[in-house]
């Protein structure tokens, strides 16, 4: 995880960004100002001037907090007969209710959802990047693809992911804009595996 992916660290960039944007949204420095508070002390502050604001900030700061905690969103459904917590799908949900408001609001709010590691407008496209990546992190590390490795639960999810990619790439129905990513995937590793072949 990057160091500064930490609620302050994630408030000042957005905040950064948004002042060269454009900071003479009057109604979007409630949000800033919310957000600072929030991050500063991970809780909601009182008052009728931030409540919304503060809620909002709340909301981020423990979807953010759920992610670093558990190493992925919060999902509104699972396949377990146990189903998802309460609280983990009421901040799914709250995701859920951002995106069709994007273009309504503030645009602080929006570059700060931009930036959230957490967060993604498109979420099935963050999770593929998200796999394709934890798959080139572990053929740098092992010089091989996942393989189905029923003592690590971990490669055993990366190995069905890639054979599911891989089945959709041999017979034609991957999107094309994952092809490409999904080639160098396989090069890097016929790559790894050559350099390992001349080195010993």
């Amino acid at each position: 995880m990057r160091a500064d992916t930490g609620p302050r660290d994630l408030h000042f960039r957005a905040l950064s960004m948004w002042e060269k944007a454009t900071a003479d949204d009057l109604y979007a420095t409630v949000y800033v100002d919310a957000g600072l508070l929030v991050s500063l002390n991970g809780e909601r502050q009182p008052g009728r001037k931030f409540q919304l604001a503060a809620q909002w900030a709340a909301q981020l700061f423990l979807y953010e907090l759920f992610w670093r905690t558990h190493g992925r969103r919060p999902r509104e459904r699972t396949s377990s007969k146990k189903g998802v917590p309460t609280e983990e799908r009421r901040l799914a949900n709250w995701a859920r209710y951002q995106k069709p408001l994007k273009e309504d609001l503030t645009e602080f709010r929006r570059i700060r959802l931009d930036i959230s590691p957490a967060f993604a407008w498109e979420p099935s496209e963050r999770n593929w990047a998200d796999k394709l990546e934890a798959c080139i992190r572990h053929v740098q590390n092992t010089r091989q693809l996942p393989r189905l490795n029923p003592d690590d639960p971990e490669e055993w999810a990366l190995a069905r992911w890639f054979k599911r990619e891989l089945k959709k790439l041999k017979e034609g129905t991957l999107p094309r804009e994952r092809v490409v990513p999904l080639a160098a995937l396989i090069a890097l590793e016929a790559k790894k595996r050559t350099d390992t072949d001349l080195s010993t």
